[in-house]
């Protein structure tokens, strides 16, 4: 699994003060019904946040008519827009719907 180079700090600041409080809680947190199940609740989280930074493999097919999106998610709006601010010129408008699992 590759992790976005850009992002690798903060998942090692995340995951670091992580299991630094999951230690915390496991020694001065003398009930094991409460220390295991928050240590195990802050490993969750540091797993989650790897899978998020994450890279996913992609297959690309190189066609005349084919576009490639920079994101994962649902493709709503593709058109031919004039763009007026910077371009001034037609442009094709990709617009992609993301939720929170994408």
């Amino acid at each position: 699994m590759k992790i976005d180079s850009s992002s690798r700090v903060l998942l090692g600041t995340i995951c670091a003060v992580a299991i630094a409080v999951g230690v915390i809680l496991v020694v001065f947190i003398p009930s094991f019904w409460i220390s295991i199940p928050l240590a195990l609740l802050l490993a969750w989280f540091c797993a989650w946040q790897v899978y998020f930074f994450h890279v996913p493999e992609r297959t690309r097919t190189a066609g005349e008519r084919e576009l490639t999106a920079v994101a994962d998610g649902k493709v709503v709006i593709c058109s031919r827009v004039f763009e007026e601010e910077v371009l001034h010129a037609e442009c094709i408008q990709d617009s992609i719907y993301m939720n929170f699992f994408d």
